[in-house]
């Protein structure tokens, strides 16, 4: 009988421990679950702040794009206007010079139409219209 009281008396205290070390584990799953939820979180928070860079990126380079455009536009126009000039003076033609000079004054208001709506598109963070 004392063999049996023994082995009894062993095996509860081997379930107690057994126990025991069931619980620590499962407190140590509950953390790392807890930490995983809360890292998951931060990769969402991490990928809308990612997503939203991206965003305002491709914008900025909208916004860089339609100067540049703006930019060539006018500059083009200009090479048109000032051979128009020149050929104009070459000609000896007063009517065609005043034309050309005209021409040229609508265009250097333009100018200064397009730098006005440029730099107030770009804090805004809107692209301006391309003057052609």
């Amino acid at each position: 009988m004392r063999e049996t009281e023994f082995l009894v008396e062993h095996i509860h205290k081997f379930e107690m421990r057994i126990t025991e070390l069931l619980n620590t584990i499962l407190g140590r799953l509950d953390d790392i679950e807890r930490k995983e939820e809360t890292m998951g979180k931060e990769l969402d928070a991490l990928k809308t702040n990612i997503e939203a860079l991206v965003s305002d990126v491709a914008a900025e380079k909208t916004v860089i794009d339609s100067a540049v455009a703006a930019i060539k536009g006018l500059t083009d126009q200009q090479a048109v206007l000032s051979q128009q000039l020149a050929d104009a003076i070459a000609a000896g033609d007063p009517a065609a010079i005043q034309a050309a000079a005209d021409a040229i004054a609508a265009q250097n208001q333009a100018v200064v139409d397009a730098t006005a709506a440029l730099a107030a598109a770009i804090p805004a963070g809107t692209p301006p219209t391309p003057v052609a």
